[in-house]
């Protein structure tokens, strides 16, 4: 019994000191958070803000569950990977859209509550 509380204790200590974390409990460690905003440019040049629900409906499975709520900031480590990404979002955008000329994508990514936002932005033309 003392063996088993001991290896509960000593595991995940050492898996948290040597980096790895693969026996630490890290699944509130982190309070990274990232937000999507939705522009579209209609015939007559005009900007209208969509939500991001329309990425998340047309995208589906996993990307549209992440994207789902992303009007607000939403804690999840998918920010940096949805910036580097946000041309074909942009893309997604279009084909989403109904008389659009463009779409701009902005992904806002933070890696703490008070941390500076960074920002990455695509825009697609539409056909």
């Amino acid at each position: 019994m003392a063996l088993a509380l001991g290896l509960c204790l000593v595991l995940p200590a050492k898996s948290w000191l040597d980096g790895s974390r693969a026996f630490a409990f890290a699944m509130f460690s982190h309070s990274r958070s990232f937000r999507v905003r939705v522009l579209e440019r209609d015939a007559h040049d005009r900007l209208q803000p969509r939500s991001a629900a329309v990425l998340a409906t047309r995208a589906g499975g996993p990307l549209g569950q992440a994207l789902a709520g992303a009007d607000r900031w939403l804690p999840s480590a998918y920010g940096p990977r949805l910036r580097a990404h946000v041309g074909e979002l942009a893309r997604l955008g279009c084909a989403a859209a109904t008389g659009a000329r463009s779409v701009r994508v902005f992904v806002d990514d933070r890696a703490t509550l008070d941390a500076p936002v960074e920002t990455a932005s695509a825009e697609a033309a539409c056909q």
